[in-house]
């Protein structure tokens, strides 16, 4: 090996085990709602202050099942009671008296962060144990909800048959292609149970997702655009099942060079979970498990024309007898984006004594593949790279109830993440050849390998603890603390010869690495530190909602930066030279305030406003840290540790309305200023040598409107979201003018659309299920995202100075159908064969996601005439060339699946 990539730290493991099978109720608050209200008598409207309230049933599916022991909470002397920390999901509750007619009311949903209001009047009665079950009261319109927040429950998941965490995300007002409200795709942060692990989720293993677009409260920190947390499922106190199995192939109308119609096994995937209690532990331990494994052959195939060892040499400076041109291919068609996948995910939790609840989250990803479709290979395919990853976390959770209205709890986290890019693992591997076969024909490479090799290995820790104390009845007071420590260690490099530089270059070949010193390769290790701490309260009265919060917000990124930027290796001879000095730690405090006010029983306004902060990408701080400058202007760019960390100011005003009986319509403006964006400044060298040089000098803007309607009966459910956007900003990414600077174009100097700029954006989604059969439709339409026009150069358009951004690509259309089948006919004891299919892309429709300047499509450009006459090449066209598959989304494709359930 090359790098020595660092063990997994077992021994977090192993300490995190013996916590939980030693230790003598926890359910993990970041990810945890409450059920709130008031118990009266129904004659006379009085207050009973010693009802209790119990949760005796939690649902699995559609199945209701007995909690042991119950989780209560008794009335206070005003009747009022407060159940929290609670899991989300439907819960049976039952209120009850002595003296008083009991109450069940089954179905409860209580969702992430969020407060459900369960008022109860209990009538007198002289029998006892008498209950009467009564329907939940309608919680339609979100009182508590004082920004645009959604909650998608494993039910919804299942309804709309979503398959993955970032599809429940992409049908929501505000979200296009990633982007939250026209912030940069690295603004929003994906959490489980309110921690970081940088791992996913399956959507399968997912009991709730709360995706907040909005802004959001003071616990809740760095990122600028959005929150996404992802709530796992839990084991219950009956065994569960599932093995579900799954093939695939593409079905288009369009020609893809191998694909095959009739390869019923191009993709295969198996998933499976068990669920329920560990024997001989009283129910006391429960485990979930969900793993998954999928291959796939991929949709872009090459020609196997020439291999590595292959090479041409045409030109028209060469007599045509002149010309080489040596292909030993067999033209198999070979895939070139094929790729395997395996996730492991388990989660054990444990009811204590002593007011204790433990859990253990372990998740385990690894998978390969070919780092995609690289056009110029097509008849070289071999030359494609690999990509292979490991990735795993380990997150020990322990939560102390302090009675009925407080709860804290500690949170531990290690995650290990490997990751390689290169052609062959091994970089002395012998099919690597010699440069002087790295040849190209028209456009397409004849030979040689790409030498370029990349790993991360990097590491996280964090710490993490929260109190919640429901200090009255109107006031629930959150504080906590946030410790991360990290290790990054990338490292890359570019294969040389050995015999570089010498007599034997042109005719010997051996691969070798320079040392870090060299332009050739570069290594680093860096540790930094984040703190933060947060303190909120939230107040909720009968019609109105206050959230009030100030967070801090502090990082170290624990390096050395050089003090004169011009000279930043001391390697100029004769000018002035530069010291190295400590980067200093940064700071910030962030107020969040929102308010909710509900209008009667069917309307609800909210407002917010929040400052948000986050810290740069490392990657701008420690990008060169040698500080190695090429000889040519424009070659090199060094990371900045002193670059300042990015902040957006956010505003949004919205409305809840009932507009028909469970039909609710959410609507929201918005506005976001975003400050501090970083940015590569061009840096001259005493030597006169431009350099890349990370600083915080972009600023961006964005304004909307989003609409949402949701209607969801017991069999029937749709979803449409509406949204209107304006980003706008001085650069899309950060090396934007840098690059335009290298080019010899002037920078932008106004504002312009951002490159995700998509200025009308709907999506839909419908399903229809029976305890038989369930069918789901989902489709989203975009009016396009941006590009910057070139005119053709013969063109008096040529003459005219054309804003950046300021054409639109064509319209985006994505439709998906979705069906499954129950075959209860050939159910066996509580085991239930189930068929399911998807067709993706039901339209066949070619999204056109790159496109060429000059025209703004992807399947032409206007320039390929001119160079028509010029092209040369013994075996294709020039359309070739220019016909680009991956400019284009997927295709239609299918997908079977045969599964049971227990």
């Amino acid at each position: 090996m090359i790098i020595e990539r660092k063990p997994f730290c077992w021994k977090f493991i192993l300490y995190s085990w013996i916590l939980l099978l030693l230790s003598t109720n926890l359910l993990l608050a970041g990810a945890t709602g409450k059920i709130s209200g008031r118990i009266t008598d129904a004659r006379t409207g009085e207050a009973l202050s010693v009802a209790e309230v119990l949760l005796t049933h939690i649902y699995v599916g559609n199945q209701a099942v007995e909690m042991s022991p119950p989780k209560g909470a008794a009335a206070d002397m005003d009747g009022r009671f407060v159940l929290l920390n609670v899991n989300p999901g439907k819960y049976n509750v039952q209120v009850r008296m002595m003296g008083y007619t009991s109450k069940i009311i089954p179905g409860v949903r209580v969702s992430i962060n969020r407060t459900t209001p369960l008022n109860v009047s209990l009538d007198p009665t002289v029998i006892e144990g008498e209950a009467v079950t009564v329907t939940a009261p309608r919680d339609l319109i979100k009182r508590d909800m004082t920004s645009s927040i959604k909650t998608v429950s494993a039910d919804d998941m299942e309804k709309f048959n979503l398959e993955s965490v970032g599809a429940v995300v992409q049908l929501q007002p505000g979200v296009v292609e990633g982007h939250f409200r026209g912030g940069r795709a690295d603004e929003v942060i994906y959490l489980i149970d309110g921690i970081q692990s940088g791992l996913s989720l399956h959507a399968d293993a997912v009991q709730e997702i709360e995706v907040i677009s909005g802004t959001f409260n003071a616990e809740y920190g760095k990122a600028m655009s959005g929150i996404v947390n992802v709530a796992p499922k839990e084991g219950s106190a009956t065994y569960t099942g599932s093995l579900k199995l799954f093939t695939s192939n593409w079905l288009t109308n369009y020609d893809y060079i191998g694909l095959d119609k009739s390869d019923i096994f191009h993709g295969t995937e198996a998933r499976f979970h068990l669920a329920g209690p560990i024997p001989f532990t009283r129910n006391n331990i429960k485990f979930y498990m969900h793993g998954t494994t999928s291959d796939s052959k991929g949709l872009y195939y090459g020609i196997r024309r020439y291999n590595m060892w292959d090479m041409s040499l045409i030109s028209t400076s060469i007599p045509r007898e002149d010309w080489i041109d040596i292909h030993t291919g067999d033209m198999a068609k070979i895939p070139m984006s094929q790729s395997q996948s395996y996730q492991l995910m388990t989660n054990l939790v444990w009811r204590a004594p002593l007011n204790l609840k433990l859990s253990l989250l372990h998740q385990y990803q690894y998978s390969e593949g070919q780092a995609g479709y690289n056009h110029s290979y097509k008849y070289t395919p071999d030359r494609t790279n690999q990509n292979w990853s490991e990735n795993q976390s380990i997150a020990f959770a322990i939560t102390h109830t302090l009675g009925e209205r407080a709860f804290h709890e500690f949170r531990a986290l290690y995650a290990d993440y490997w990751s390689q890019s290169s052609r062959y693992k091994d970089p002395y591997d012998n099919r690597y050849v010699h440069d002087k076969y790295s040849t190209s024909m028209g456009g397409f490479a004849t030979g040689g390998n790409d030498k370029g090799f990349s790993y991360n290995d990097n590491k996280r820790l964090e710490l993490k603890y929260d109190l919640t104390w429901q200090l009255t009845s109107h006031h629930e007071i959150k504080l906590g603390t946030d410790f991360v420590k990290l290790d990054f260690a990338p490292y890359s490099f570019t294969l040389q010869n050995k015999w570089k530089n010498t007599e034997y270059e042109a005719t010997r070949y051996e691969p070798v690495i320079w040392a870090d010193t060299t332009i050739y390769s570069n290594r680093y290790e860096k540790t930094p530190y984040e703190f933060s701490a947060y303190l909120q309260d939230k107040s909720e009265y009968n019609k109105l909602v206050i959230n009030y919060g100030l967070r801090y917000d502090w990082f170290d990124p624990k390096t050395i930066y050089p003090t004169d930027i011009r000279n930043p290796a001391n390697r100029i001879v004769g000018s002035r030279k530069t010291e190295y000095a400590d980067a200093e730690p940064q700071y910030q405090l962030s107020p969040r305030l929102g308010l909710s006010y509900q209008v009667a029983d069917v309307a609800a306004l909210h407002f917010s406003y929040g400052h948000f902060f986050q810290i740069p990408g490392y990657g701008s701080m420690y990008q060169n840290p040698d500080y190695k400058i090429a000889s040519v202007n424009y070659g090199s760019t060094i990371g900045n540790p002193n670059i300042k960390a990015e902040k957006t100011v956010k505003y949004e005003l919205g409305l809840q309305l009932e507009v028909l009986e469970g039909m609710v319509l959410n609507t929201t403006v918005f506005y976001h200023d975003i400050y501090n964006l970083e940015t590569i400044r061009p840096i001259e060298t005493y030597d006169a040598i431009i350099f890349g040089y990370y600083v915080n000098k972009d600023y961006a803007m964005s304004k909307g409107l989003t609409l949402g309607l949701d209607y969801i009966t017991q069999m029937l459910s749709f979803n449409l979201a509406y949204t209107l956007q304006y980003a706008e900003g001085n650069a899309s990414e950060p090396g934007s003018n840098f690059y335009k600077a290298a080019d010899n174009i002037d920078p932008i100097s106004k504002f312009v659309p951002l490159d995700w700029d998509q200025r009308h954006t709907f999506n839909m989604a419908v399903g229809y299920n029976t305890p038989k059969f369930g069918a789901s439709f989902i489709s989203r339409l975009g009016s396009g995202t941006r590009y910057t026009l070139e005119p053709y150069d013969k063109s008096r358009l040529a003459l005219i100075n054309i804003p950046e951004n300021s054409m639109t690509k064509p319209r985006t259309i994505y439709a998906d159908l979705t069906a499954y089948y129950n075959l209860t006919f050939l159910k066996m004891g509580n085991i239930t064969p189930q068929l399911g299919f998807y067709i993706y892309n039901i339209f066949d429709h070619r999204n056109e996601i790159v496109v060429y300047n000059d025209s703004g499509r992807s399947g032409s450009t206007l320039t390929i005439e001119d160079a028509r006459d010029d092209y040369i090449s013994t075996f294709t066209t020039i359309e070739d060339l220019y016909y680009r598959p991956n400019y284009y989304s997927a295709p239609r494709s299918w997908k079977l699946e045969l599964g049971i359930s227990f």
